[in-house]
C-alpha cells in the first residue's frame, strides 16, 4: 500500500512539473523572437556590430530615389505605403526589414492584402 501512495505522490509531482514546463513553454511562444531591432545582436551568429538604414533607397529611374517601400501609388510612383528601414549584421550579412510606420498600412486592390491572423479561417491565410 505504500508503494501506490509513492507513486501517487510521483504522478502528482510529474504532474506539477508538466503544468511547470507548459506554462513555461507558452510564455517562450508569446515571447517576441529575438530582433536585431530588439536586443542589437545577430540572432544568427550573436554579432552584436548591427547596421541600421533608417530608410532604404529605391532607383525607379528617371533619377527619382523614393525610399524603398511595400508598394507605390500615384502616376511616378511617388505615393509610398510602407516606408522600410533595415538592421543589418556586419559579420553574417543577415538582414531584418521592419515597415517604419505600420499603423499607416493599408489594402490596395492590386498590391496588399491585409490579413487578420485573429479572424482568418482554419484554412490559413493562403488558401
Amino acid at each position: 500500500m505504500a508503494e501506490l501512495e509513492d507513486l501517487r505522490g510521483e504522478v502528482a509531482a510529474l504532474r506539477a512539473e508538466v503544468a511547470a514546463l507548459r506554462a513555461t513553454v507558452e510564455h517562450a511562444r508569446l515571447t517576441a523572437e529575438p530582433t536585431m531591432r530588439r536586443h542589437l545582436q545577430c540572432p544568427a551568429c550573436g554579432c552584436r556590430r548591427i547596421a541600421h538604414a533608417r530608410s532604404v533607397r529605391d532607383n525607379r529611374g528617371g533619377g527619382s530615389h523614393e525610399p524603398l517601400s511595400l508598394y507605390a501609388t500615384g502616376f511616378f510612383g511617388n505615393n509610398t505605403v510602407g516606408a522600410l528601414e533595415a538592421y543589418a549584421c556586419t559579420e553574417c550579412g543577415l538582414v531584418e526589414w521592419y515597415v517604419i510606420e505600420p499603423d499607416q498600412l493599408v489594402e490596395h486592390d492590386k498590391f496588399m492584402r491585409i490579413i487578420d491572423g485573429a479572424t482568418a479561417d482554419d484554412k490559413g491565410p493562403y488558401r
